[in-house]
Protein backbone atom coordinates (compact mmCIF):
# COMPACT_ATOMS: atom_id res chain seq x y z
CA UNK A 1 0.00 0.00 0.00
CA UNK A 2 2.81 2.51 0.88
CA UNK A 3 4.32 1.37 -2.52
CA UNK A 4 1.12 2.96 -4.38
CA UNK A 5 0.90 5.83 -1.85
CA UNK A 6 4.15 6.75 -3.32
CA UNK A 7 3.49 5.79 -7.14
CA UNK A 8 0.52 8.22 -6.80
CA UNK A 9 2.53 10.90 -5.18
CA UNK A 10 5.04 10.59 -7.80
CA UNK A 11 2.33 10.89 -10.38
CA UNK A 12 1.16 14.07 -8.91
CA UNK A 13 4.45 15.60 -8.77
CA UNK A 14 5.68 14.58 -12.44
CA UNK A 15 2.61 15.64 -13.75
CA UNK A 16 3.48 18.60 -16.18
CA UNK A 17 -0.20 19.70 -16.87
CA UNK A 18 -1.84 19.91 -13.45
CA UNK A 19 -1.16 23.52 -12.86
CA UNK A 20 -5.15 24.31 -13.99
CA UNK A 21 -8.42 25.72 -13.25
CA UNK A 22 -10.10 22.51 -13.08
CA UNK A 23 -7.78 21.02 -10.49
CA UNK A 24 -7.69 24.18 -8.82
CA UNK A 25 -11.68 23.88 -8.13
CA UNK A 26 -10.96 19.84 -6.60
CA UNK A 27 -8.33 20.86 -4.38
CA UNK A 28 -10.78 23.28 -2.60
CA UNK A 29 -13.24 21.15 -2.91
CA UNK A 30 -11.10 18.70 -1.07
CA UNK A 31 -9.76 21.24 1.34
CA UNK A 32 -12.04 23.40 2.17
CA UNK A 33 -15.30 22.84 0.94
CA UNK A 34 -16.43 19.25 2.09
CA UNK A 35 -14.10 19.51 5.55
CA UNK A 36 -16.01 22.72 6.01
CA UNK A 37 -19.94 20.98 5.31
CA UNK A 38 -18.29 18.27 8.16
CA UNK A 39 -17.54 20.90 11.17
CA UNK A 40 -20.66 22.34 10.29
CA UNK A 41 -22.88 19.05 10.47
CA UNK A 42 -21.39 18.20 13.80
CA UNK A 43 -21.88 21.55 15.18
CA UNK A 44 -25.63 21.06 14.52
CA UNK A 45 -25.51 23.92 11.77
CA UNK A 46 -27.48 21.72 8.95
CA UNK A 47 -28.70 24.26 6.58
CA UNK A 48 -24.77 25.72 6.33
CA UNK A 49 -23.38 22.10 6.20
CA UNK A 50 -26.11 21.34 3.44
CA UNK A 51 -25.03 24.67 1.21
CA UNK A 52 -21.69 23.52 1.50
CA UNK A 53 -22.39 20.47 0.16
CA UNK A 54 -24.50 21.50 -2.51
CA UNK A 55 -21.81 23.82 -3.30
CA UNK A 56 -18.96 21.04 -3.51
CA UNK A 57 -21.36 19.43 -6.03
CA UNK A 58 -21.45 21.85 -8.45
CA UNK A 59 -17.75 22.55 -8.05
CA UNK A 60 -17.43 18.26 -9.22
CA UNK A 61 -19.11 19.29 -12.18
CA UNK A 62 -17.64 22.56 -12.82
CA UNK A 63 -14.01 21.19 -12.38
CA UNK A 64 -15.32 18.16 -14.77
CA UNK A 65 -16.94 20.69 -17.20
CA UNK A 66 -13.80 22.78 -17.71
CA UNK A 67 -11.43 19.41 -18.40
CA UNK A 68 -13.38 18.30 -21.11
CA UNK A 69 -14.12 21.53 -22.63
CA UNK A 70 -11.27 23.91 -22.25
CA UNK A 71 -8.29 21.20 -22.47
CA UNK A 72 -7.84 21.11 -18.30
CA UNK A 73 -7.50 17.25 -18.10
CA UNK A 74 -4.65 15.61 -16.85
CA UNK A 75 -3.44 12.63 -14.75
CA UNK A 76 -3.62 14.06 -11.77
CA UNK A 77 -6.78 15.57 -12.02
CA UNK A 78 -8.22 12.43 -12.53
CA UNK A 79 -6.54 11.12 -9.56
CA UNK A 80 -7.45 14.13 -7.61
CA UNK A 81 -11.22 14.41 -8.68
CA UNK A 82 -11.86 10.40 -7.74
CA UNK A 83 -10.24 11.58 -4.07
CA UNK A 84 -12.49 14.25 -3.31
CA UNK A 85 -15.13 12.38 -4.73
CA UNK A 86 -14.46 9.52 -1.90
CA UNK A 87 -14.51 12.82 0.99
CA UNK A 88 -18.19 12.77 0.47
CA UNK A 89 -18.04 9.60 2.30
CA UNK A 90 -17.33 11.69 5.55
CA UNK A 91 -20.48 13.45 5.54
CA UNK A 92 -21.93 9.87 5.00
CA UNK A 93 -21.04 8.42 8.10
CA UNK A 94 -22.11 11.13 9.95
CA UNK A 95 -25.60 11.44 8.81
CA UNK A 96 -26.44 7.95 11.25
CA UNK A 97 -27.23 11.00 13.52
CA UNK A 98 -29.77 12.20 10.67
CA UNK A 99 -31.74 9.12 11.40
CA UNK A 100 -30.27 7.10 8.21
CA UNK A 101 -30.88 3.77 8.12
CA UNK A 102 -27.23 1.93 9.15
CA UNK A 103 -27.62 -0.46 6.43
CA UNK A 104 -27.59 2.02 3.46
CA UNK A 105 -24.83 3.88 5.09
CA UNK A 106 -22.53 0.49 5.37
CA UNK A 107 -23.35 -0.54 1.68
CA UNK A 108 -22.70 3.33 0.56
CA UNK A 109 -19.40 2.58 2.28
CA UNK A 110 -19.03 -1.01 1.57
CA UNK A 111 -19.11 0.27 -2.17
CA UNK A 112 -16.69 2.74 -2.14
CA UNK A 113 -14.26 0.90 -0.07
CA UNK A 114 -14.24 -1.86 -2.66
CA UNK A 115 -13.89 0.80 -5.24
CA UNK A 116 -10.68 2.67 -3.70
CA UNK A 117 -9.06 -1.04 -3.20
CA UNK A 118 -9.49 -1.85 -6.99
CA UNK A 119 -8.25 1.43 -8.10
CA UNK A 120 -5.12 0.82 -5.83
CA UNK A 121 -4.58 -2.27 -7.01
CA UNK A 122 -5.14 -1.68 -10.77
CA UNK A 123 -4.20 1.72 -11.32
CA UNK A 124 -0.68 0.99 -12.21
CA UNK A 125 -1.46 -1.96 -14.20
CA UNK A 126 -1.12 -0.60 -17.56
CA UNK A 127 -3.89 -3.32 -19.22
CA UNK A 128 -6.28 -2.82 -16.34
CA UNK A 129 -5.99 0.79 -15.93
CA UNK A 130 -9.21 1.27 -18.16
CA UNK A 131 -11.11 -0.29 -15.71
CA UNK A 132 -9.98 2.13 -13.05
CA UNK A 133 -11.18 5.22 -14.96
CA UNK A 134 -14.57 6.82 -14.38
CA UNK A 135 -17.32 6.11 -16.00
CA UNK A 136 -19.93 8.11 -16.53
CA UNK A 137 -22.48 6.14 -14.99
CA UNK A 138 -19.90 6.41 -12.28
CA UNK A 139 -19.98 9.98 -12.30
CA UNK A 140 -24.21 9.86 -12.50
CA UNK A 141 -23.90 7.75 -9.26
CA UNK A 142 -21.85 10.49 -7.48
CA UNK A 143 -24.26 13.32 -8.42
CA UNK A 144 -26.90 11.40 -7.16
CA UNK A 145 -25.04 10.44 -3.82
CA UNK A 146 -23.87 14.52 -3.53
CA UNK A 147 -27.50 15.20 -3.82
CA UNK A 148 -28.96 12.25 -1.76
CA UNK A 149 -26.93 13.70 1.15
CA UNK A 150 -27.45 17.55 0.48
CA UNK A 151 -31.49 16.32 0.88
CA UNK A 152 -30.63 14.41 3.73
CA UNK A 153 -28.64 16.94 5.80
CA UNK A 154 -31.11 19.93 5.02
CA UNK A 155 -33.80 17.42 6.73
CA UNK A 156 -36.25 17.06 3.82
CA UNK A 157 -38.81 14.70 4.63
CA UNK A 158 -38.33 10.58 2.67
CA UNK A 159 -34.31 11.16 3.76
CA UNK A 160 -34.29 7.55 3.87
CA UNK A 161 -35.75 6.95 0.67
CA UNK A 162 -33.29 9.33 -1.09
CA UNK A 163 -30.33 7.93 0.08
CA UNK A 164 -31.54 4.08 -0.50
CA UNK A 165 -32.07 5.79 -3.94
CA UNK A 166 -28.21 6.83 -4.15
CA UNK A 167 -27.25 3.27 -2.95
CA UNK A 168 -29.13 1.78 -6.29
CA UNK A 169 -27.51 3.91 -8.16
CA UNK A 170 -24.09 3.20 -6.58
CA UNK A 171 -24.72 -0.74 -6.88
CA UNK A 172 -25.67 -0.53 -9.91
CA UNK A 173 -22.28 1.56 -11.37
CA UNK A 174 -20.83 -0.65 -9.18
CA UNK A 175 -21.49 -3.95 -11.23
CA UNK A 176 -20.70 -1.96 -14.32
CA UNK A 177 -17.20 -1.37 -13.33
CA UNK A 178 -16.97 -5.11 -12.17
CA UNK A 179 -18.72 -6.29 -15.81
CA UNK A 180 -15.78 -4.15 -17.59
CA UNK A 181 -13.45 -5.50 -15.68
CA UNK A 182 -14.74 -9.25 -16.69
CA UNK A 183 -14.37 -8.13 -19.91
CA UNK A 184 -10.88 -6.35 -20.29
CA UNK A 185 -9.64 -9.74 -18.33
CA UNK A 186 -10.84 -11.61 -20.47
CA UNK A 187 -9.77 -9.68 -23.67
CA UNK A 188 -5.86 -10.05 -22.19
CA UNK A 189 -6.48 -13.61 -21.77
CA UNK A 190 -7.70 -13.80 -25.21
CA UNK A 191 -5.13 -11.97 -26.71
CA UNK A 192 -2.67 -13.77 -24.95
CA UNK A 193 -4.19 -17.52 -26.10
CA UNK A 194 -3.78 -16.29 -29.32
CA UNK A 195 -0.64 -14.46 -29.73
CA UNK A 196 1.91 -16.44 -26.75
CA UNK A 197 4.82 -14.89 -25.69
CA UNK A 198 7.90 -16.72 -27.61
Amino acid sequence: MAIQIKRFLLLIWNDQRKYNFANLLTLVRMAFIIPSAVILLDNDQKFSAGCFLVLAGLTDWLDGYCARHYGCDSPSGKLLDAIADKMILLPVIMLVRQGISGWVIFFILFREFIIVFGGFIFYHDNKLQPATETSRLGKFSTVILYASVAYAVFGFPRANLAMSAAAVCLLISGTHYIVRLKKIIAAINFNNHNHPQI
